[in-house]
């Protein structure tokens, strides 16, 4: 049991200022099945291979992402929309993009109630904006970044007001005006030898996670930014284990951190303006059937952890923050058809 080889010990990592004993034993959350059952399955024999490689929710939309998508012989870039309507789930629309340059169109998104952004590799067309009107149709813009003569992208998040832009060793936040996303501040940040993997944002909050690259460092690293008196400032650092900032999850005063080798999520809250640990939630299923927790979403006091398969079934597991219990138990749900592909990735809302 990986729980019992971490429980009381000291985390090297796991930092703000200060080496300390993390104070907080693990919550196992593999050991109790859940019976979760779906209201709705999307996709089929008849989409992508690559459909639902990223999906992102809001309320009563969801948007399922398929690069390299193949339609009529002819490779393209996909984006499915699907929205609930009168209690039912209902295709929306797809919106496909020509490949350029292997574009990778709908490799990510991110969406707030109106706006969605997808993220490409193209350089000439490196983001694409989706916006819903009054008759809850989305369409498809081609949005335009006013910033940096080279504006790096590895990952994007987006709230009410602001993008966040994170790539090489800067993070970028942009406001839009006059129908483009203007960069308003960039802060540079030390990735010592680490590459940006994840990035997440809510309200005026944003964590960005890093791994090590290259062998340099066996240190993953997450970063916490919050926006005072209108100016975004590095408020925290957190480091961890080498998959530590794999993922990342912020939703008010709570983010979550999933170090993706040590097969753990952290919990951090913050109070007072500070960010602390709060909690931990570890594998303890013994030898890992599967390639081990890769993504994690986070909704008030609910985190959503999804874990793909290797050669077994994936599966996703529904973790409560402070649920009172004395078990200290979150569940898991397998897969209704026994993929290994399910859970490459989740998204949570309400």
């Amino acid at each position: 049991s990986i729980s019992a080889g971490l429980a009381g010990c000291t985390i090297p990592g796991l930092q703000q200022s200060e080496h300390e004993r993390y104070p907080f034993t693990p919550r196992p959350f593999t050991e109790v099945e859940g019976d979760l059952s779906p209201t709705a399955v999307f996709g089929g024999a008849d989409h992508p291979d690559s459909f639902g490689s990223a999906v992102a929710t809001t309320g009563d939309t969801v948007f399922v992402g398929a690069p390299r998508a193949d339609t009529g012989g002819k490779t393209a870039e996909e984006q499915y929309v699907y929205q609930l309507i009168d209690g039912e789930w209902s295709p929306a629309g797809t919106i496909t993009a020509s490949t350029e340059q292997n574009a990778e169109f709908g490799s990510q998104i991110v969406v707030t109630d109106d706006t969605a952004l997808v993220k490409s590799y193209s350089q000439k067309t490196p983001l694409y904006e989706l916006a819903q009107g009054d008759d809850r149709v989305w369409t498809q813009t081609t949005s335009r970044i006013s910033g940096p003569d080279e504006l790096s992208i590895a990952e994007i998040a987006l709230t009410e007001d602001t993008a966040i832009f994170a790539g090489r060793e800067t993070v970028h936040f942009a406001e839009k005006a006059a129908g483009q996303w203007r960069v308003q501040q960039t802060l540079e940040i030390d990735t010592g030898e680490r590459l940006i993997a994840s990035l997440a944002a809510t309200g005026t909050t944003a964590v960005l996670g890093l791994r090590p690259k290259g062998g340099l460092t066996k240190i993953g690293r997450a970063y916490l930014f919050d926006r005072v008196n209108g100016t975004w400032e590095q408020t925290a650092m957190f480091d961890g284990g080498y998959g530590f900032g794999n993922s990342v999850a912020v939703s008010g005063d709570t983010a979550a951190i999933l170090d993706s080798s040590n097969h753990t999520v952290y919990v951090l809250r913050r109070a007072d303006g500070q960010w602390r640990r709060h909690d931990r939630f570890t594998w303890t299923k013994g030898e890992l059937p599967l390639s081990g927790p890769s993504v994690v979403a986070l909704d008030a006091g609910t985190i959503l952890v999804g874990s793909r398969g290797r050669e077994a079934p994936g599966e996703f597991h529904v973790l409560e923050i402070d649920d009172g219990s004395d078990s200290r138990r979150g569940t898991t749900q397998p897969p209704p058809d026994g993929g290994e592909l399910f859970g490459i990735a989740v998204g949570l809302v309400e």
